[in-house]
């Protein structure tokens, strides 16, 4: 199911305009660093037993080394602490958090390490935006940008990558500032985490809250109000964002059900589209880790499965594929070992009622 939607469409049929779409990205965009802009001064609070600073605990700085062979040494370095520390990799299954990482005590998570490269020559100006930490998947829906610090309340699920030494590397740039500013007074690595890596999580959070708004829509599921998350004020733009939504979800029913189009041509607010939202990192896919990409996937597909391929009976191509990767996916053992989460539970679930909808539909796909 992970290499459904990694090509870009081989026909483009023209992208959909909403005249309020540039007004909310920009808004959008503009408030995403007024929060991170407060948070870099004042840190979100965070936990000594946060996993991300109890990583970055145990790995050395090395001031010896140059930027490039950090980035190396790191690589080494940290494979026996993710290991240890549970998180998912090409190499290692690893285990559903079931107390969170950062989304919520009662979330469960999943964090799949990543090699991707990243522009090592530019960190000394570029680091303080870099996001190590980044969501393929969550269930949150609240858009007034929350800085999550795993206290949010309600339980949900999710699935991240972690780029260690990218983050490892920013750590190490966030101290040498601090070294500047404070001279040599010891900072603790949680106000790193609250500062600046929980902020910056916000770059892909908000589109995927804005996915699960708009995917409750299409199946007549309310969102609940979410009380601001902030010391300040900050304009609510669930209304028009839940307005946006409803347009979409009409203009995609009269165009009709290509599979494609419908990831391609659904606008984001950080990012262009969905397609680029539902994309997963370039490391190799193993048997270690595609449970959870299947996970992060499932949802998107779900998504468009009933309000696409349903709705108009879509691409039978397309179709087809699905049908074979979500039978593949409900046959597997994929899961086993990585524990009796209620996230394996709900997905198991999940494909089970696509696969019945498609049966239902597809007049003998199977």
């Amino acid at each position: 199911m992970y290499d459904l939607f990694r090509q870009p469409p081989k026909r483009f049929r023209g992208a959909f305009h909403f005249p309020e779409l540039p007004y909310l990205k920009r808004s959008m965009q503009g408030l995403i660093k007024d929060v991170q802009s407060y948070y870099r001064r004042y840190p979100k609070r965070v936990d000594a037993d946060n996993r991300l600073g109890n990583l970055l605990i145990h790995i050395p700085r090395r001031w010896d080394l140059d930027d490039h062979r950090y980035v190396r040494f790191v690589e080494d370095a940290s494979q026996g602490v993710s290991r240890a520390m549970g998180f998912t990799s090409s190499s290692y299954r690893g285990r559903v958090h079931e107390n969170g990482v950062i989304l919520g005590k009662k979330a469960d998570e999943v964090v799949i390490t990543t090699l991707a490269s990243f522009d090592v020559n530019n960190a000394k100006r570029d680091w303080i935006n870099w996001a190590p930490y980044q969501y393929l998947y969550h269930t949150r829906a609240d858009v007034t940008l929350p800085v999550l610090n795993n206290t949010t309340p309600g339980k949900g699920h999710g699935v991240a990558t972690l780029n260690i030494p990218m983050l490892a590397l920013q750590y190490r740039y966030w101290l040498k500032r601090q070294h500047d500013i404070h001279g040599d007074e010891k900072e603790s690595v949680y106000r790193f985490i609250g500062g600046i890596v929980l902020p910056n999580v916000l770059t892909s959070y908000i589109d995927i809250a804005i996915f699960n708004r708009w995917s409750r829509q299409s199946r007549g599921i309310g969102t609940p109000k979410y009380p601001m998350a902030h010391p300040f004020y900050l304009t609510d733009f669930s209304q028009r964002i839940d307005a946006l939504g409803a347009k979409v979800l009409e203009t995609q029913a009269h165009r009709g059900g290509d599979i494609e189009q419908a990831v391609y041509t659904t606008p984001m607010i950080v990012h262009e589209r969905l397609w680029d939202v539902m994309a997963l990192p370039k490391d190799p896919v193993s048997r270690a880790n595609e449970w959870a990409f299947q996970l992060a996937r499932l949802p998107y597909v779900s998504y468009v499965v009933r309000t696409t391929a349903l709705e108009h009976q879509g691409d039978r191509r397309y179709l087809n594929e699905l049908y074979t990767s979500l039978v593949d996916a409900s046959n597997d053992s994929i899961f086993s070992g990585v524990g009796s989460s209620s996230i394996v539970r709900q997905y198991r679930e999940s494909i089970r009622q696509l696969i019945v909808l498609l049966e239902e539909r597809g007049h003998g796909w199977s």
